[in-house]
């Protein structure tokens, strides 16, 4: 809520469009669904939902609507961020046996040999918490939806740095997008967050991150 704080405060900053409006909706139903006890009734479910949306519709009136004009440029730039995704789940399946062993060895060519078993173990765990995020893309792809989201904000950036130099940040919460934390809030893995912003100038982040950021 600090972000929206934030940009309710600086109204010309927030944007946002129709596929994220229906993303939000989406996501909010199945959240607040799977939160109720079932054995409530359909009445109080209602009531429940009706609040939540209320409350979510109050939040996106701080954001400009916008809209993707360009719709060729549109597809273009959804074809490179499926093209990216397919890539780093190819980079992803990567991630272990014989790539895990070939790095580690690289590694061990200054360690002095009677340090080399402490230092496999090292390297190799190492090398697989800095790719956290990229290995989740085996048991989970992003969605049309979530890939056209950041196919917008990638055309979007392109015409806000048209008219003046402009950082385009996407608060998320998924770590599909944005980088996944320790406990202590620093960087754990990020692998698909700078390949994103790399690829189509796009600052992907934790909201509260973001509002960090902007204060």
């Amino acid at each position: 809520m600090r972000l929206f704080g934030y940009l309710k405060a600086h109204r010309e900053i927030g944007l946002v469009t129709k596929t994220v409006e229906i993303e939000a909706s989406h996501k909010l139903n199945s959240a607040v669904t799977q939160r109720l006890n079932p054995s409530l009734s359909n009445e109080i479910r209602s009531t429940v939902l009706n609040l939540c949306w209320d409350r979510m519709h109050e939040l996106l009136g701080c954001l400009a609507m916008v809209d993707v004009t360009n719709k060729s440029r549109l597809a273009e730039r959804l074809g490179d961020v499926v093209t990216m995704y397919g890539k780093l789940l190819g980079a992803a399946r990567q991630t272990a046996g014989s790539k895990v062993r070939s790095h580690v060895k690289s590694r061990l060519t200054t360690v002095p040999p009677y340090l080399r078993g402490i230092a496999s173990n090292i390297y190799a765990r190492q090398f697989l918490v800095d790719r956290t995020q990229l290995r989740r893309l085996l048991g989970k792809s992003p969605s049309l939806n979530d890939q056209t989201i950041l196919a917008e904000a990638a055309c979007l950036t392109e015409v806000y740095n048209k008219i003046e130099a402009t950082t385009m940040f996407l608060a998320s919460t998924d770590l599909l997008f944005s980088p996944m934390l320790n406990e202590d809030g620093t960087v754990k893995s990020d692998i698909i967050t700078v390949e994103i912003r790399q690829r189509f100038s796009v600052e992907c982040d934790w909201p509260h991150r973001i509002s960090q950021r902007l204060e």
